[in-house]
């Protein structure tokens, strides 16, 4: 996924830190998708020439954190309570198109898989995504059923 994003990314830099090996067992496809969303969003707001970082790391012996950070501008604090809800864009101009579906499908695949998400916004600027998953997701089907009904 990191090697097909970066190829739609020329003038920014996705930078992976990541474990050799860490095991998760998910729905593959979906999330896929869901981090796909972030990456995509990532690139979308980070400035020309910028990083896109992507961090997963362990927490504990049951849970791994994947984080998605830009540095882009930003999102105005009163948009930050309905960044997760559907159809909700934050940023509304031609440069940045988008239905506002993203973050909604992408919490309901975090959510299926028994994890959780939420974004941090650094002083520095920019936004950070967290999510947060067990090592031992649900079984696929009711991930599968979850977010086509999301959907």
């Amino acid at each position: 996924m990191i090697d097909a994003e970066q190829s739609k990314a020329a003038d920014r830099s996705i930078v992976l830190h990541a474990p050799n090996q860490l095991e998760v067992l998910v729905d593959s496809l979906r999330m896929d998708q869901a981090l796909t969303n972030l990456v995509d969003n990532a690139i979308k707001y980070s400035p020309e020439g910028g990083d896109v970082k992507v961090t997963i790391r362990r927490l504990g012996k049951e849970r791994v954190e994947i984080a998605v950070v830009d540095g882009g501008p930003g999102i105005p604090l009163e948009h930050r309570p309905h960044i997760f809800e559907r159809f909700f864009r934050a940023h509304e101009d031609r440069h940045h198109t988008g239905l506002g579906l993203g973050l909604y499908i992408t919490s309901q695949i975090v959510v299926a898989h028994g994890g959780n998400i939420r974004a941090e916004f650094p002083n520095s600027g920019g936004t950070r995504f967290v999510i947060d998953l067990p090592f031992n997701a649900p079984e696929p089907a009711s991930v599968a059923l979850a977010v086509e009904n999301a959907v």
